[in-house]
């Protein structure tokens, strides 16, 4: 995270001077304080400085790009295409296709922080631990891992939110004796290759990751709970003329505009009635598409779904249901009973069946509430666990009441 509009007072908690981050070596007043070094972090740092607005980003990482920096499984991408899933005044005319993968978006992040020249303005590996208004001096306290205490007059609150795993206590968990990743957390050091895979999830991640890791694992059991509507990607990789006709800036921005009215086109059509023709259309095609793609009967039943379109995320794949055809690839629907030591037994119809795994993998998504720091304001209460609790809110998703000064 980071804070825009700081002083940065370079103490302990003793109040004793420590050592500080060449960009930020004197003590200065800054109007505004971001907390995040990711897309909104980036993206508010930009347009403070094009304001005159002097800043600093407190980020907990060693390097810029939030989400796209702690990501890193088999196929992470983006499902918003890059063209539209980029700054509007920073357009990137050298995107390779429509859905980049997430070393080209953390590329394009660190080429945003450097041509703005927002390094110099980062302090990383600086975790922030908590914040509280202070009335008399009319700042916010502001504590960070290291010790260091910073006075912000407008912090920004820019933190990722995508980089917390959820892991569902099984029984037994701690006891497999193989390795466990999770897609936030994901261990590129660790070879898949000839390995017994066991993948809990179906949903996002889960659907890039799965056709990645079907093609080294000897074997790979997806633990599905719930199937989802997967509608094709329209990708590929540009060809040199479309490159060419990319760079012409009013080429660029046609792009995006028939992106963003695509996307916004989706809740008119699918999301605003399930009884609309459009939506029972699309339904259908998708049922089609599955059925085209897969051939087995009882496999294809467990990948249709049995609500409206639109009801969950609708996912983008296209090499997600050819990976379930493989021959090393099987999808388990019986739920979990417990985990051994060597693998996953299953409730098979009030039976136990084991799957031996040297690798367990979880696609459980991300616990967006988890990671922010004590935040409290004018009456002192904690903001995520005694005003927000399980319903976080903020007028026009900006700012909260008796969290003065301090904006989402």
């Amino acid at each position: 995270g980071g804070y825009i509009g700081c002083k940065l007072c370079c103490e302990d908690t003793g109040g004793e001077e420590i050592e500080k981050d060449e960009a930020i070596s004197e003590e200065k007043e800054f109007p505004g304080g971001n907390n995040g070094a990711g897309f909104s972090g980036l993206g508010m740092a930009i347009q403070l400085q094009r304001s005159g607005i002097s800043y600093v980003i407190l980020e907990k990482a060693n390097e810029v790009g939030g989400t796209w920096f702690f990501n890193q499984y088999p196929g992470c991408a983006c499902d918003i295409p890059s063209h539209l899933y980029s700054f509007s005044f920073e357009p990137n005319p050298s995107w390779s296709r429509a859905y980049p993968t997430q070393p080209e978006i953390l590329d394009y992040l660190k080429h945003c922080a450097r041509k703005y020249n927002l390094y110099e303005h980062i302090q990383f590996n600086s975790e922030v631990i908590s914040s509280t208004w202070d009335s008399e001096s009319s700042k916010w306290n502001i504590m960070l891992q290291t010790g260091q205490k910073v006075e912000a007059m407008l912090p920004y609150q820019a933190k990722e939110c995508y980089m917390y795993p959820i892991i569902h206590a099984f029984p037994d968990l701690a006891k497999f004796e193989g390795k466990i990743l999770h897609t936030a957390e994901w261990d590129t050091s660790y070879d898949l290759q000839g390995k017994r895979i066991g993948i809990i999830g179906s949903a996002a991640s889960a659907i890039q990751a799965i056709p990645k890791i079907a093609k080294q694992a000897a074997r790979l059991f997806v633990f599905q709970r719930t199937p989802n509507w997967v509608v094709p990607k329209i990708d590929g990789p540009y060809s040199s003329w479309a490159k060419h006709l990319l760079r012409v800036p009013l080429c660029s921005s046609i792009l995006r505009s028939l992106y963003y009215w695509r996307q916004e086109s989706i809740y008119f059509l699918i999301f605003q009635n399930p009884e609309l023709l459009s939506a029972k259309l699309l339904r259908g095609l998708l049922k089609r598409l599955i059925k085209r793609q897969v051939k087995d009967k009882a496999l294809a039943e467990k990948l249709t779904p049995s609500y409206h379109v639109g009801c969950k995320r609708i996912l983008i794949s296209n090499d997600f249901y050819p990976a379930l055809c493989k021959e090393n690839v099987s999808v388990e629907k019986e739920p979990i009973a417990r985990i051994i030591p060597n693998g996953i037994v299953m409730d098979h119809n009030g039976e136990a069946r084991t799957i031996e795994l040297d690798a367990i993998a979880f696609a459980t998504g991300f616990q967006v509430m988890v990671g922010f720091p004590p935040i409290h304001g004018l009456d002192k209460k904690d903001l995520i666990t005694e005003v927000w609790g399980s319903t976080p809110a903020a007028y026009l998703g900006l700012t909260v009441p008796g969290i003065f000064s301090s904006y989402w």
